[in-house]
């Protein structure tokens, strides 16, 4: 599988003031876009064909030198 198109969420902000990103696991480059909920996040991705996977699960093939 191409990590090129594999992202992980990220939830910045407090409160009422939360945003959601998503962001490139190869690059850790973030899309031009922010969502307010992670649902959006999950379904935009799903409709640009982007796999999303999660954080420690990059940790660990990069602790596995994968």
């Amino acid at each position: 599988m191409s990590r090129q198109n594999v992202y992980f969420i990220r939830k910045v902000g407090k409160g009422d003031f939360q945003i959601y990103h998503l962001i490139n696991i190869e690059t850790f480059n973030m899309l031009d876009i922010f969502f307010e909920t992670e649902d959006e996040a999950i379904l935009y991705a799903k409709k640009n064909n982007l796999v999303i996977t999660t954080y420690s699960e990059i940790l660990e093939e990069n602790a596995n030198g994968k």
